[in-house]
């Protein structure tokens, strides 16, 4: 998870970098993290105690993360904004510009085979 600020000028300068020209890379902080302590850490930005609720176990990758060394030896990127403080200011700006809606999407493939509890 990362901080937009983080990774979107190396994403559209990479135009620029001759080292990047048809080449893939992995952007982000690349700090192990399960989704439990992403949702307490979301919570704590929000000044709210979240809840969980526990689905049935699924069968896919366990432990998931990118290698980000290509992308920082090509781009030598600053250092990233921790998960807290990213959070922070995203949270910041929530509270100042109000939540937005999407428009609801009809007859999403991925919808027909989704879990039951992400249906509800």
């Amino acid at each position: 998870f990362s901080f937009i600020d983080d990774v979107a000028p190396y994403i559209a300068n990479s135009i620029n970098v001759s080292g990047a020209l048809n080449q893939t890379f992995n952007i982000g902080a690349g700090n192990a993290l399960t989704v439990r302590e992403l949702g307490f850490a979301v919570g704590k930005a929000m000044g709210k105690q979240p809840e969980f609720m526990e689905l049935e176990k699924r069968e896919e990758v366990l432990h998931a993360f990118a290698d980000h060394k290509k992308f920082e030896t090509i781009f030598k990127p600053a250092p990233y904004l921790n998960l807290e403080k990213g959070l922070s200011k995203m949270a910041n700006w929530v509270t100042e510009n109000g939540v937005k809606s999407s428009k609801d999407f009809a007859n999403i493939e991925i919808m027909k085979n989704l879990p039951k509890g992400w249906k509800e």
